[in-house]
């Protein structure tokens, strides 16, 4: 009857902060020493912790104070902050453009081959609003960009999925959306 709140390792007081808390207590952790380069088990830095959970304030904190943070860097799983912005829930137009006039790419490629736009038509609540907004900035030939995986360990992981649900070894959810992924694009998702 435990639920799992699904927290990875490595997660400090100061991702908690950024996910959940004001600016103020953000700061007040960085004022005594929170490592602000600190990242969890799987890569994801403070600024991606708050946009994954749609803090909009924060993330404007955090980019006032680390005015040169990369924006697009990617953790193990592949997604930069817009990413995670777009994919994770409703109502982010605020963080997206926000993030985008600070910098984020609109092309980038996370390591599994997703664009800005798949990201966005894949998150099950994603806003109508949101993907307008992306659509007007996006180059027309982006639109039809067909998912390819950019490295070694994702065209493994991809071609491993296929290779499971085609020959009926194992056939989860999680393993037929991998092995679609390739070739997809946002009007797939």
């Amino acid at each position: 009857g435990v639920i799992s709140l699904g927290i990875p390792g490595y997660f400090t007081p100061l991702m908690a902060a950024m996910a959940t808390s004001s600016t103020e207590i953000v700061s007040i952790l960085l004022d005594h020493g929170a490592n602000p380069y600190d990242t969890e088990a799987r890569g994801t830095d403070m600024l991606m912790v708050a946009a994954i959970m749609g803090c909009t304030n924060n993330v404007k904190f955090w980019l006032s104070k680390f005015p040169k943070w990369n924006l697009d860097r990617q953790p193990s799983f592949g997604a930069g902050a817009l990413g995670c912005a777009v994919f994770m829930g409703p109502h982010r137009v605020k963080l997206v453009k926000l993030l985008l006039e600070c910098g984020s790419s609109i092309e980038y490629r996370a390591d599994s081959g997703s664009s800005i736009l798949t990201h966005l038509c894949e998150c099950e609540d994603g806003d109508p609003e949101l993907l307008q907004l992306v659509l007007n900035i996006t180059r027309s030939n982006e639109i039809n960009y067909q998912r390819k995986a950019t490295t070694f360990k994702w065209k493994l992981i991809q071609g491993l999925a296929r290779f499971l649900t085609q020959t009926e070894i194992k056939n989860t959810g999680l393993l037929q959306s991998l092995s679609r992924a390739s070739g997809s694009t946002a009007l797939h998702y």
